[in-house]
């Protein structure tokens, strides 16, 4: 497909990561990385329509969701613009059972800060910058996923010495490769 000038065009990881990541900052400087997606697949290009990013707002005690994605236009048979969107969503959630205890003073508000180290602590920060998804899936295709022959969806997550990763799957096999950029290559 050709693309005009100006026209949108699909995303890496990295790409759709400068997109959203400036909303976040201005809500929280110390914003941390947490998962990265893409949920509609990536194209052999290591390039996708969609990506979603969770953050933690350490200072703001606060998780964010943000999503890049781009809008198809069925009259028009392509893409017709991008759209980033994000929603920050307080710890502990409003309504939740947390809440209501420290609201009725059942927890201390020194407790409620406990609980969130405990749940910022339940998944690594990623580190930024990380390795762009074109690149990941290079070498996800060194260890046996083409994304020439099945479709491939990458995420984020670590391995077994708790290291991030970017896995890839698709619907018969998975693999993962670093996350870090700086990481350095394994042979597993």
């Amino acid at each position: 497909m050709e693309r005009s000038a100006g026209a949108p065009v699909t995303a890496t990881a990295h790409e759709a990561f400068e997109r959203v990541a400036p909303s976040t900052r201005r809500l929280d400087r110390t914003f941390r990385l947490k998962h990265v997606s893409a949920p509609a697949g990536i194209g052999v290009d290591g390039r996708s329509a969609c990506w979603s990013f969770l953050f933690d707002l350490p200072r703001r005690r606060a998780q964010v969701s943000a999503d890049w994605t781009l809008v198809w236009d069925e009259a028009s048979d392509a893409w017709s613009r991008a759209i980033a969107a994000s929603i920050a969503r307080p710890f502990p959630p409003l309504g939740g059972l947390v809440r209501r205890q420290v609201e009725e003073g059942r927890i201390l508000y020194r407790q409620m800060a406990s609980q969130w180290l405990d749940e910022r602590a339940r998944t690594p920060d990623l580190p930024v910058p990380f390795v762009d998804s074109d690149r990941a899936l290079e070498a996800l295709a060194t260890r046996g996923l083409d994304a020439s022959e099945a479709e491939v969806q990458l995420a984020t997550g670590v391995d077994d010495a708790g290291e991030p990763v970017w896995i890839g799957t698709t619907r018969d096999r998975a693999a993962s490769v670093p996350f870090a950029a700086d990481a350095p290559r394994s042979a597993a």
